[in-house]
């Protein structure tokens, strides 16, 4: 338990107004902050039991942890000061069943919690006010089968979920209506084994994921056209869908991993050496 080492580290944010690495340890109980060369600053107040999830709220300079296995999300300062909790243990709204992603919109100021054993997406406000939830157990558009890992694409404004026990990526517009989905279980390009969780870069409008018992990342680059067809030498990771507004079409294809940004590197490999174990110990819960 030193500082600067770890036992289950599941999750990990970029604070990118400090250029800090935040990461969760689930067997430590605690979270822990780094400089961007990975040299130990500080740790969080409070207590945890299996934090998950973390995200960093930039427009409020706070951090946002899934203190999973205690059913509440917590938030702290940029300085790891406690500032407040919310959520318990439950179905209803603003309850939880073990919240394991978080991601905060930064465009409407926005916490949003990946509940996981509810088979939910829960929304609330900058201060944890509950606005609305999505989901519910299923397999068809727009349920869930555990929603693990959640990304929030703030170039369209579209909350981005790992559906794991589905093998699916699922796309919804900020009200939580089913957009699009891509992957189904296998292990060639475009499919998925228990994906635990997501990320967006922004930069380059790509979807990145953790494809767990795939044992590998897979990137997904969102495109518009005015066509169907799909260049031969990639693979169609979905059944392209018309968007209402712009009457276009996205296609997502796999794109190679080395052209990843070196943080989303990090955030992804993180997330896969913890998730294999976290997915069976879950499980049991």
């Amino acid at each position: 338990r030193a500082d600067g080492e770890f036992r289950y580290p599941i999750g990990v944010a970029y604070d990118h107004n400090h250029n800090r690495i935040i990461v969760t340890e689930g067997w430590n109980h605690r979270v822990q902050v780094f400089d961007k060369n990975g040299n130990f600053l500080f740790k969080l107040e409070g207590e945890f039991y299996e934090p998950h999830g973390v995200a960093y709220d930039h427009n409020h300079d706070r951090i946002i942890v899934a203190d999973s296995v205690n059913d509440r999300i917590q938030v702290f300062d940029k300085n790891g000061k406690y500032l407040f909790e919310f959520g318990s243990d439950g179905k209803d709204d603003g309850e939880f069943n073990l919240p394991t992603g978080v991601a905060y919109d930064h465009n409407n100021n926005r916490i949003i919690v990946a509940d996981t054993y509810n088979y939910r997406v829960q929304v609330f406000d900058a201060n944890g006010t509950f606005l609305f939830a999505f989901g519910t157990k299923g397999s068809g558009d727009g349920e869930f089968k555990y929603p693990r890992g959640i990304a929030y694409d703030h170039n369209n404004n579209r909350i981005i979920v790992a559906d794991e026990g589905n093998n699916r990526i699922q796309v919804f517009d900020k009200d939580g209506k089913f957009l699009f989905k891509l992957g189904k279980e296998g292990n060639r390009e475009g499919e998925f084994n228990s994906p635990y969780a997501v990320a967006y870069d922004h930069n380059n409008n790509r979807i990145i994921v953790a494809d767990t018992y795939n044992l590998r990342i897979q990137v997904f680059k969102s495109s518009v056209s005015l066509t169907t067809k799909t260049n031969t030498t990639t693979t169609e990771a979905s059944t392209p869908t018309t968007t209402t507004e712009t009457k276009t079409t996205l296609a997502f294809t796999t794109s190679p991993t080395t052209e990843m940004p070196w943080m989303l590197i990090l955030i992804a490999v993180v997330t896969v050496v913890g998730a294999s174990l976290a997915v069976i110990l879950l499980r049991k819960r």
